[in-house]
């Protein structure tokens, strides 16, 4: 997946968001970011995850499963 930085960080979720967005809890979401195919960042503590690449994440991954 070709990176365009000024578009793929212009928008960015919090772990709340991804959480919200998957109806799933905060450890499910924590351990999602970190796999490596994810496309999350780490900052400190936190995880910051840019939108658009969360977005392509998801639909490369229709039907595949996810274990955690």
């Amino acid at each position: 997946m070709k990176v365009d930085y000024n578009q793929d960080f212009e928008d960015m979720m919090t772990i709340n968001d991804l959480c919200d967005h998957l109806h799933i809890e905060r450890k499910k979401a924590y351990k999602i970011c970190q796999l490596d195919t994810f496309p999350a960042i780490r900052i400190g503590k936190q995880y910051v995850i840019p939108r658009r690449l969360y977005l392509q994440w998801l639909r490369d991954n229709v039907g595949n499963q996810i274990l955690l």
